[in-house]
């Protein structure tokens, strides 16, 4: 139903009253028109839960959120909307409907943010339940820069073997250079020149150099591996993966194919990757453990 429909709407529906809560509304559409003093009926329940996990669903001890908005629409029409509390309802509902949430700046889904619900009159839907989380969390990520600066420096050569122990490691990695050979550093300085001249002509570089950057963080303790960040378009099935994952999967990647300029089938791919790990050296992307 389009919006310049909306006398067609205004017909389907017989009466709507909305609760003197804003938790609630109330909506009889179609038919049979309640009769008398025929109660409300709880027609489409649910609640948006905090998804510490990001698995989908709803686990034991996950928090319900309130004051999250969540809209009832028929067709492109919303209809209502309500503020949830402990959960949400629509009472007295009739039809096919579309349950939105609406996301707050800097949240995301876990679950689909739509939900399509038919219900029959006097019966109930529920367990239309939405999964979200905070994003932006400060997961100890530290960007190339600091690993080119002097505290960086401090931070590799701390090892008992020296630098040598941190540069062996990243010499496991499939690291690449502007020419897309393997990049193996001997020295630190080798490794902040490589890092302070990464550009995007060939993006398996970038990917490379925000791929040594994370790497480190994880080894130097600054990040857990386990630590999950939002990274759009980088897995099959879900937004949300490890940091050990990404890691795993950039250099997957870079092992593949050390040079994509513009052009190369790869590349669209590595730069996916290389935003994610960008975001997470920023430390914009990780997951707030907890609402």
């Amino acid at each position: 139903m389009r919006k310049n429909t909306v006398s067609m709407l205004m017909t389907l529906m017989l009466a709507t009253v909305l609760a003197t809560s804003p938790v609630y509304a109330y909506i009889w559409v179609d038919t049979p028109e309640p009769v008398g003093n025929e109660p409300v009926k709880p027609g489409i329940t649910g609640c948006v839960f905090y998804d510490s996990n990001a698995n989908g669903v709803m686990d034991a001890g996950e928090t319900v959120l309130s004051g999250i908005q969540v809209e009832l629409w028929i067709g492109e029409d919303r209809v209502t909307w309500t503020t949830t509390g402990s959960s949400y309802c629509f009472y007295s509902v009739c039809g096919e409907y579309t349950v939105k949430v609406v996301l707050p700046q800097n949240w995301a889904s876990t679950t689909p943010p739509t939900i399509s619900v038919t219900v029959e009159w006097g019966e109930t839907s529920g367990n239309n339940n939405f999964g979200i989380v905070r994003i932006g969390y400060y997961g100890g990520g530290h960007t190339p820069g600091f690993w080119s600066s002097k505290n960086g420096e401090d931070k590799i050569k701390d090892e008992p073997g020296g630098e040598y122990t941190e540069l062996e490691m990243l010499a496991g990695y499939n690291l690449r250079t502007k020419d897309g050979k393997r990049f193996e550093p001997k020295s630190y300085s080798e490794l902040r020149a490589w890092l302070l001249d990464a550009d995007s002509t060939n993006m398996a570089y970038m990917l490379s150099v925000k791929l040594a950057a994370m790497v480190l963080s994880v080894e130097a303790g600054f990040v857990k591996g386990d630590a999950l960040v939002y990274a759009p378009g980088v897995k099959t099935g879900t937004d949300f993966l490890t940091i050990n994952e990404l890691v795993k999967d950039a250099d997957y990647q870079l092992g593949l194919d050390g040079y994509t300029p513009q052009g190369d089938s790869n590349r669209a791919y590595q730069e996916i990757l290389m935003k994610a790990l960008d975001a997470a050296n920023n430390n914009l992307n990780f997951i707030y453990p907890a609402p």
